[in-house]
């Protein structure tokens, strides 16, 4: 069947209580002209699968699925699969040229009252690897992502950085490397396909830094 989707109030409101109830949010930007779904070795959407086989049947993981340039009826089967279990929603709409960073926008804006412990924003090709072993992968934690111990993990990053910054050690709005909430289940990739001439200024991460970081601090993004 179709995926449940949050138009109009009743849903959006049940979507927020599955994410303010739950340990983990899952945030999926879902779109058509993905790598994933241009897969010609036919191993579309496997990771994806694989994600679902990890949180699917967790109470408490909560889902929201982000189709842009498609139709919450377009999902894979693994996503539906997952919805079917009603911890979740679909929103779907037009495939932003900043679409990553207006879903991580859109999620702040409509969810920032109803946050879980945690929420990890991924597309449809996760590295599964890393969610079960994030950090550092030449010193990997062995705590997965959504595990109790990966929850005090990062609230004892997060509790470190907040001591630091009152006691005057860092300057929050001006430091030279970007701070990492960890153990992160991420990698920095640099995607050459986002230069100004393809993408002009909706380059996603910059175009989010350079309009909602920048201005407030008065500096570069």
């Amino acid at each position: 069947g179709a995926a449940p989707t949050t138009d109009g109030d009743g849903c959006w409101n049940a979507v927020r209580s599955h994410f303010s109830a739950s340990e983990l949010g899952v945030v999926v930007t879902w779109s058509l002209g993905s790598r994933e779904a241009r897969d010609s070795r036919g191993a579309r959407f496997s990771s994806m699968d694989e994600m679902r086989q990890l949180y699917g049947d967790r109470h408490d993981v909560a889902l929201l699925v982000v189709a842009r340039g498609a139709s919450c009826s377009q999902l894979t089967l693994s996503l539906l699969r997952w919805l079917s279990a009603g911890r979740g929603g679909c929103i779907d709409g037009p495939n932003l040229g900043a679409r990553e960073a207006a879903t991580v926008l859109r999620f702040a804006v409509e969810f920032y009252n109803h946050l879980p412990a945690a929420v990890v924003f991924t597309q449809d090709d996760p590295e599964v690897k890393l969610m079960q072993r994030p950090g550092n992968q030449r010193h990997p934690s062995d705590a997965p992502v959504g595990s109790r111990g990966w929850l005090r993990l990062l609230e004892t990053t997060f509790d470190k950085r907040r001591e630091a910054a009152a006691a005057g050690a860092v300057d929050v709005a001006n430091e030279s490397s970007p701070w990492e909430l960890g153990p992160c289940p991420c990698t920095v990739d640099v995607e050459r396909g986002f230069a100004m001439r393809s993408y002009g200024e909706y380059r996603p991460m910059h175009w989010w830094l350079r309009t909602f970081l920048a201005p407030p601090f008065g500096g570069p993004a």
